[in-house]
């Protein structure tokens, strides 16, 4: 993967702090807790289907590991994979990627600059100042993003965005 034009970028809400590459450490470390006490906390999620009736994708907590890696399992309509994050020290960006049957299916970097976490994919060009093509709630209940910057997602939607979230939040 090629880390996108912009510079990783995190904002800590309660302390008021902006930390940009190299100095992301503290963030991806929290991120990664955050992500792991999320997918505990709300297993049970839907994934959009185009107006039909939403497909329920359930997640487990198969590894957390703090300051290195969370990894978490997802099954949705007899697919199973595995979604895993990781902080980059190259770029201070957290990688993020999918596997279903041992096969790498989706890639992304991913930074929190303001309340909302973005995701980019490899070689994104995005300003600085835009909101990335991938988006997750400051909250963590539900994930937003472009079939465009991720054409492998188009197969799943016909409304051009992937929007995954926990029911009834």
């Amino acid at each position: 993967m090629i880390p996108p034009k912009r510079r990783p970028y995190f904002c800590d809400a309660i302390g008021g702090k902006e930390f940009t590459f190299p100095d992301t450490g503290p963030e991806l470390s929290a991120m990664l807790q955050s992500l792991a006490s999320t997918a505990r906390t709300f297993p049970d999620w839907h994934l959009d289907n185009d107006g039909k009736p939403a497909l329920p994708v359930r997640l487990t907590v198969l590894e957390y590991v703090p300051d290195r890696v969370v990894q978490i399992g997802f099954a949705c309509g007899g697919v199973d994979g595995v979604l895993s994050v990781c902080p980059d020290p190259e770029t201070g960006f957290a990688l993020v990627s999918a596997e279903v049957a041992g096969v790498t299916v989706f890639e992304a970097y991913m930074d929190r600059p303001y309340e909302e976490y973005e995701l980019y994919p490899s070689k994104d060009e995005t300003a600085q100042t835009d909101e990335g093509p991938g988006r997750m709630s400051k909250k963590r209940w539900w994930v937003s993003l472009s079939a465009d910057a991720w054409p492998v997602l188009r197969v799943l939607t016909a409304s051009g965005r992937f929007n995954a979230r926990v029911p009834d939040r």
